[in-house]
């Protein structure tokens, strides 16, 4: 049975430190390969102006085209609506039975899963990897009544947090500011021929 990483998201932009986390998530976890997952209508953003789904799809084909171990789906895209991860895994499970699913989320989704739709059904069949973010324990977070029933379907990454967010990135491209260092070329590229973020 392969372990394979669903690494969901908006990616609005994509950058290095999901590149960053994901690499590490295969490595630890032994993943066959880690999926990268844009989605269309995240349900905790449905008031927020996003980048196009064809934009930020993309961008993710662009930022992991050259780690073999790393794909992009579009299968979020596809279905349109709001994408709920629990429908999502299945949709993966039912395309690939023999798969091993496993998703990966930060600390702060971590700390608000329990409200997720259909959480307990999550992590009854599937499992979860979290990377930390700055402001959150993991390990504390874990030892709540919630996750007691659960605490084998749960990896922790110990990784040294990577304080990027797509918010302060858009931000900064909007008023001039490089993002090199921070965003693959190829990506940066494709945002300035597509006039992405820009004031």
């Amino acid at each position: 049975m392969k372990k394979i990483g669903i690494f969901g998201g908006t990616f609005d932009p994509i950058h290095y430190g999901h590149l960053y986390v994901g690499e590490n998530a295969r490595i630890v976890c032994d993943l066959e390969k880690v999926i990268f997952v844009p989605s269309y209508k995240p349900p905790h953003k449905q008031n927020k102006i996003i980048t196009s789904d064809f934009l930020r799809y993309n961008m993710c084909i662009l930022a992991t085209k050259d780690n073999n171990s790393f794909s992009v789906s579009d299968i979020e895209i596809k279905k349109q609506g709001i994408s709920y991860t629990y429908n999502t895994l299945k949709l993966l499970k039912k395309s690939n039975e023999n798969n091993d699913y496993y998703f990966i989320m930060g600390a702060d989704m971590f700390a608000d899963f329990p409200k997720w739709y259909k959480a307990s059904k999550i992590l009854e069949e599937f499992k979860i990897i979290v990377f930390p973010r700055n402001g959150y324990n993991i390990h504390k977070i874990k030892q709540e009544s919630f996750y007691m029933d659960y605490k084998d379907k749960i990896e922790l990454l110990d990784l040294t947090t990577v304080n990027v967010s797509g918010t302060d990135l858009r931000n900064q491209l909007k008023s001039g500011y490089s993002a090199k260092y921070l965003i693959p070329d190829t990506v940066l590229e494709y945002i300035k021929a597509k006039n992405i973020y820009r004031g």
